[in-house]
């Protein structure tokens, strides 16, 4: 793993780690759809409700990125194709280099 990347397990035999930039998109996407997004479609809202929902909105985005990712290491495994860990918030090489 890289050495800015939380460590969080494996799945399938694959690393999954989470870069330290991850906290900042998080706290980004979060506040974009707490002051923006929700308030401007949902005006009776409490305020609390803004934040919990933007942060699960957060949350799902990078879980589908995280899904995405493995299923591209799942078919990098299939087809016997060289694979690198899944980290978030690092730009990814291509295993055909």
């Amino acid at each position: 793993m890289h050495r800015y990347t939380i460590p969080l397990g494996r799945i399938l035999g694959i690393p999954i780690g989470l870069d330290y930039s991850w906290f900042l998109i998080f706290g980004l996407i979060t506040w974009t759809m707490a002051v923006g997004y929700y308030p401007a479609e949902f005006k009776d809202w409490p305020v609390l409700q803004y934040w919990l929902i933007g942060a699960a909105t957060a949350v799902m985005l990078f879980v589908s990125v995280l899904l995405h990712e493995l299923g591209h290491s799942v078919v990098a495994m299939r087809y016997q194709v060289r694979k690198f860990p899944v980290r978030s918030g690092q730009r990814q090489r291509s295993p055909r280099r």
